[in-house]
């Protein structure tokens, strides 16, 4: 899990760190890195998260003055999130010229969300979510 933070400052940004627990357990703190060209910065949160845990999390930054400013999002406290169990996700593409699914694998890949791929009809049972991809008419599938 990532997280992804915008911080800017008059005076320049000196430090940015992500601050979290595991079901109210302190896990290290993280010096999140700038993202090229941009104002966010990123880290990877950290500790081994699964599924039914509490996630509580806030940012902190200190700008560049002698001796730092300092400031946290949220000002008080922490937010908070549930890891829930990964989504089963499937694409379905039964069409004789498929394309479309290759899009949504690499949208799916791009958020980590793990999925499987067909030409064949799966077991629907199997998964949560499904994507069918039945083409364009005049080649395409008919359900």
């Amino acid at each position: 899990m990532m997280a992804v933070a915008t911080v800017t400052d008059n005076l320049g940004v000196g430090r940015v760190v992500l601050q979290s627990s595991i079901n109210g357990e302190p896990q290290s703190d993280v010096e999140m890195t700038r993202i090229p060209a941009t104002f966010s910065y990123e880290a990877a949160f950290p500790g081994d998260a699964v599924a039914g845990d509490v996630v509580e999390y806030r940012i902190g930054a200190e700008d560049e003055a002698e001796p730092p400013n300092v400031a946290y999002l949220p000002p008080e406290g922490y937010h908070s999130f549930d890891v829930l169990e990964a989504i089963a996700a499937v694409i379905w593409e039964p069409d004789p010229t498929p394309i479309t699914g290759s899009a949504i694998i690499s949208l799916l890949s791009a958020k980590d969300i793990s999925h499987d791929y067909t030409t064949t009809m799966p077991n629907f049972d199997e998964y949560s979510v499904v994507f069918i991809c039945l083409g364009v008419y005049s080649q395409n599938y008919a359900l």
